[in-house]
């Protein structure tokens, strides 16, 4: 089957998700392909793309500046969850942002929380943002709108798919 023949040269280590998505997108919800679709299903489970926490697949994002800018946006295929983060003003005055989700496909904007400061300030400790996990994909992704001032923003992910 093509979907084995373009993934056999390599390890469950070695096979990025973009290339399972690349290569399950093609396939028809259909009776005939209940093995492919079971096979796409065995290999996402056997590199634990299950949900869960991946071991070894956390990541702090660090962005600097003055404008606005994409915080995170992960390859196609793979799913992360926002941990936690910071703000830090870097020049004289305020820096104030506001955190972003955008739909890539519908260009559709939904508003996080806001962050501003003088100093140094947690991400969202005023909202209740960390009652629901914040779930970031490559057509989903987070944004930071700068309203004010030069900083840095600093954000935590773990990947779960």
């Amino acid at each position: 089957m093509a979907f084995w023949d373009q993934l056999n040269t390599r390890t469950i280590k070695d096979v990025a998700s973009t290339d399972i998505q690349r290569q399950s997108d093609a396939i028809h919800l259909e009776e005939e392909n209940r093995q492919a679709l079971m096979d796409v299903a065995l290999v996402n489970k056997s590199q634990l793309r299950d949900g869960n926490p991946m071991p070894d697949q956390g990541k702090v994002v660090q962005t600097t500046g003055d404008s606005d800018r994409i915080q995170f946006q992960p390859e196609a295929g793979q799913v992360w969850q926002f941990v936690g983060g910071d703000i830090l003003e870097q020049a004289t005055g305020t820096f104030s942002v506001n955190f972003q989700l955008i739909d890539s496909d519908t260009g559709n904007i939904a508003l996080l929380f806001q962050s501003s400061t003088t100093g140094q300030e947690v991400i969202g400790r005023d909202t209740a943002y960390y009652a629901v996990p914040i779930i970031v994909t490559n057509t989903l992704y987070l944004n930071a709108d700068v309203t004010a001032g030069t900083g840095r923003i600093s954000t935590a992910f773990v990947r779960i798919r």
